[in-house]
């Protein structure tokens, strides 16, 4: 299986920005980033990218552009699906419950698969994830962040509903009337309902137990300026360093 990693510069920043107001940047003075020369460190040692060797990768502003990535190294760069994901992230990109979250249960998981990337309505940069996955892009996602890679909500329950450790991930199709009259807070409620989707496998791992194998075969990065603060800016620059 080949392997993208995603590396969002927001990763870096502590404490993590949840919400924040459109269009603006996070305050300097209430976050901290990562030093220069532990991020290369990691980038290196754990990443397993070279500067010398740049890995072929995108660079954009935010994290839903991964999206149009995918879809044209699997046009034209030779990535098949399905991947691995290699989830460098603050965030699990999977969205909140939001209508995108209703969007691609009562809609995309409806369609063809050759047809669920097109027309989309509530795609954007914080459930970029969870559209790729109804795509049937991805086969495994590595989740690495920190400080904790624990559980929490940003794991949608419906997705992890037959797995009691949410270690897989399987979206369920759901009607209009499935999607109103059940209770989205209790996960077990959606276990028994057919689905065609595959499973993914979905591991959460913290930093200190993360090293890849082998180097990835694409690299994604962006910056997510609502999410990271203007000092953060040069990680974004020696991130594109060790891509091409």
């Amino acid at each position: 299986m080949q392997t993208v990693l995603s590396i969002d510069v927001d990763y870096f920043v502590r404490p993590k920005v949840t919400f924040h107001e459109s269009g603006t940047r996070p305050d300097d003075a209430r976050h901290q980033v990562r030093d220069l020369v532990d991020v290369e460190r990691f980038l290196r040692d754990r990443c397993l990218l070279n500067p010398d060797r740049p890995t072929p990768g995108v660079a954009a502003l935010d994290h839903d552009a991964a999206f149009e990535a995918i879809q044209r190294w699997m046009a034209g760069s030779g990535l098949k699906a399905p991947f691995r994901l290699v989830h460098v992230d603050a965030h699990a990109d999977l969205g909140l419950g939001d209508a995108g979250y209703a969007e691609i249960v009562e809609n995309v998981l409806h369609r063809r698969v050759e047809d669920r990337a097109d027309n989309l309505r509530y795609f954007g940069l914080g459930n970029w994830l969870a559209y790729a996955i109804a795509n049937r892009w991805i086969g495994e996602v590595i989740f690495l962040r920190e400080p904790d890679p624990g559980i929490d909500g940003e794991l949608m329950a419906h997705f992890f509903c037959n797995s009691p450790d949410y270690s897989v991930l399987q979206m369920r199709p759901l009607t209009e009337r499935q999607f109103l009259n059940l209770d989205h807070s209790n996960r077990h409620e959606f276990a028994g309902l057919p689905t065609e989707e595959p499973a993914v496998r979905w591991t959460r791992v913290s930093e200190a137990d993360f090293a890849l194998s082998q180097p990835p075969d694409l690299v994604f990065t962006c910056l997510s300026p609502e999410y990271s603060p203007p000092k953060a800016d040069p990680i974004f620059d020696l991130v594109q360093r060790f891509i091409r």
